[in-house]
């Protein structure tokens, strides 16, 4: 996989997530083993979308986090554009 495919996937996943569209959890397997690899945007972006996941129940129950995490995300991916 190319750094190119790795960016274009992490833009998908990161719309999914922004969409509230859950993604299973090994889509991310691929990327990860390509993180070595990767430029500090695409690892900054991968560990925050393998942390999405987890921190779902606290989104749920802090307004403000959801918040936070939701604005990371288009961070991000304006980061990746």
């Amino acid at each position: 996989m190319s750094r190119n495919d790795s960016r274009a996937q992490l833009k998908v996943v990161l719309q999914e997530a922004l969409k509230d569209t859950h993604y299973r959890p090994g889509r991310l397997d691929a990327l990860m083993e390509q993180y070595p690899f990767l430029g500090r945007a695409e690892r900054v972006a991968l560990v925050h979308l393998t942390n999405w996941e987890a921190d779902e129940f606290l989104r749920r129950q802090s307004p403000k986090f959801a918040e936070y995490s939701r604005s990371r995300l288009v961070n991000l991916l304006a980061t990746l554009d």
